[in-house]
């Protein structure tokens, strides 16, 4: 079979070329991946403070408190910072920090599209564990006026994710693959036999739709017009956790301990690599810069050249005392943001 023919690459630990430039301590868990925009950075723990700092230095550059939890990453898009809240969602000026609109929908998880801002009530954090659902409603908000431009609801247990394509959104749900009008809602496909269990991220081509459910097909790839599966490759390990990265010919899952790498053309392995750690849920994938990807666990940053399926450095960090979750790093120009339990940490390139 083609899968033990594909290439199995040890872990090789180098010297990794980053050092810390500054740590902060919040008050509760970080939740979601930090962001960069411009010279500054932003978190949010899952109290509802939200922080922005220097990036050079850490230095704080406003603070905010939303007063509801936030169970999930932060997102500019187009000059606003979106702050996910269950009750009620946020938008504020990324520069200041000055709340812009309170009255939003709340949501725990969002996912921004090419147009609009997709919010869903798919996390839930109980017990200082997360949990991972589908949420019955998917509402689009238009983050320059702060409206919500429509809002659908779902058969239980409704849509695990949303993936925006060609003016399409695409929704897997419960044996059901919907395709909607993303500026409208309006249905517009469906395809059936589609089997999600807990948590699925997709990612999108020009021509096609890439799926990760935890099934055992393993990820699936769709006809963005007709639904058709085209091909599904079978993963071993818990691959759905952390969204998958694409690039032009391959998609990169992350079965951690393992990293897969899959082509896009025919949906064969093309090889798999060993780094360390344990997949916990993320809503954004791990940081890339370049050919490298950098992966993030309880305690340990791991990096691998995607191109060559190489594992390239290993950077040991001091994990703090109570970590249940880890959301995946993130660069923000130069700096590399990793949070773990309550302490964020930025590295800078030595």
């Amino acid at each position: 079979m083609w899968i033990a023919a594909c290439l199995v690459i040890a872990l090789q630990i180098q010297d990794p070329p980053l050092q810390q430039a500054w740590t902060v301590d919040f008050e509760d868990f970080i939740l979601g991946t930090p962001v960069g925009h411009g010279d500054l950075v932003f978190a949010a723990s899952k109290n509802g403070k939200v922080r922005a700092f220097k990036a050079e230095t850490g230095e704080p550059a406003w603070w905010f408190d939303s007063k509801v939890p936030v169970l999930s990453n932060l997102v500019v898009f187009k000059e606003r910072l979106f702050v996910p809240g269950l009750t009620r969602s946020t938008l504020l000026d990324p520069k200041t920090g000055k709340e812009l609109r309170e009255d939003l929908p709340g949501a725990s998880r969002v996912v921004a599209g090419a147009s609009r801002l997709y919010l869903l009530e798919s996390l839930m954090w109980a017990n200082d564990v997360m949990h991972i659902g589908s949420s019955r409603t998917v509402t689009a908000l238009d983050p320059a006026t702060g409206k919500s431009t429509w809002r659908r609801e779902f058969p239980h247990p409704g849509a695990s994710t949303v993936v925006e394509l060609g003016g399409r959104l695409y929704l897997p749900g419960d044996r059901l693959l919907l395709a909607l009008e993303a500026g409208t809602g309006k249905q517009v496909g469906e395809a059936h036999k589609f089997e999600v269990k807990g948590a699925c991220h997709g990612a999108a081509d020009k021509d096609r739709l890439f799926l990760a459910p935890q099934g055992p097909k393993g990820v699936v790839c769709f006809n963005k017009t007709t639904l058709k599966e085209l091909w599904s490759c079978p993963v071993d390990g818990y691959f759905s956790a952390i969204p998958p990265i694409l690039q032009p010919d391959r998609l990169i899952v992350f079965p951690l301990p393992d990293i897969v790498a899959i082509d896009l053309k025919t949906g064969k392995e093309l090889w798999t690599a060993q780094v360390e750690g344990k997949p916990d849920y993320s809503s954004t994938p791990p940081a890339m810069r370049g050919s490298e990807i950098c992966v993030g666990s309880k305690g340990v940053l791991c990096a691998i050249d995607s191109a060559a399926g190489k594992a390239t450095w290993t950077l040991r960090t001091v994990m703090p005392d109570g970590v249940s979750f880890v959301p995946q790093p993130a660069w923000a120009g130069d700096r590399l943001l990793h949070a773990v339990g309550h302490r964020l940490t930025c590295f800078k390139l030595k």
